[in-house]
């Protein structure tokens, strides 16, 4: 247990390092613009009438805006987004720990690596 609190403290520290280094923002990315529009249009069917694109959601293949639109009945988009990118933030660093662990099962972590990178260079 105490173990995994350790990973886990670790990996929220690194997904905080993580959005300072790198930032966050919402409504830039192509994704955003693409899905807020069909959010937007569940909630109030009665917007973007006759508009091509907000047309085009009937064949959209995911149930990511009816999520977002179920979810932003309680919080606004904006909070959402933020709360889902930490939340896959840390699952994203769980499993690289994860990943990591189960390719290097060594039980000399640092110095294993510490030792291959000097045989890497010679």
């Amino acid at each position: 247990m105490k173990r995994f609190l350790f990973i886990s403290g670790a990996a929220i520290l690194l997904a905080i390092l993580s959005a300072f280094v790198y930032g966050y923002e919402y409504g830039i990315t192509p994704n955003h613009i693409q899905v807020i529009p069909f959010v937007e249009k569940i909630k109030d069917t009665t917007l973007f009438p006759g508009d091509y694109f907000v047309d085009t959601f009937k064949r959209f293949p995911s149930v990511y805006p009816y999520i977002m639109a179920l979810l932003s009945a309680r919080l606004d988009l904006e909070t959402i987004h933020l709360i889902l990118y930490a939340i896959c933030k840390f699952v994203f660093l769980i499993a690289a720990w994860g990943l990591a662990r189960f390719l290097f099962k060594s039980k000399r972590r640092p110095s294993s690596l510490s030792s291959y990178s000097r045989f890497h260079l010679l």
